[in-house]
């Protein structure tokens, strides 16, 4: 199985939320950093997986079933935005 890097933005729960980290680290997201901006909490991710999709949607399967009403919002993952950064540094838009 291969590693997969992403972060998932999570809706409807704050830091504020009792026992928040350990409601989504006994959720299954014992894989994952729980972090936090403003009012914004982010997991940060380090999954084994067959593929990144199945990657993916284990980590929002988890994050969603943590009984906290937490939706996964946002998907950022580094691999596809350096993929995004090095073709953009190599090719140049025509309008």
């Amino acid at each position: 199985m291969d590693t997969y890097e992403f972060s998932l933005m999570l809706a409807g729960i704050s830091m504020k939320t009792p026992n928040i980290a350990d409601l989504l680290y006994g959720a299954g997201c014992d894989d994952g950093l729980v972090c936090s901006y403003g009012d914004t909490i982010f997991i940060t991710f380090d999954r084994e997986a067959v593929d990144y999709q199945t990657a993916l949607n284990s980590a929002i399967k988890d994050a969603e079933s943590a009984h906290v009403d937490a939706k996964a919002t946002y998907i950022n993952n580094n691999e596809l935005e350096n993929l995004i950064y090095e073709y953009r540094k190599n090719n140049t838009f025509e309008s």
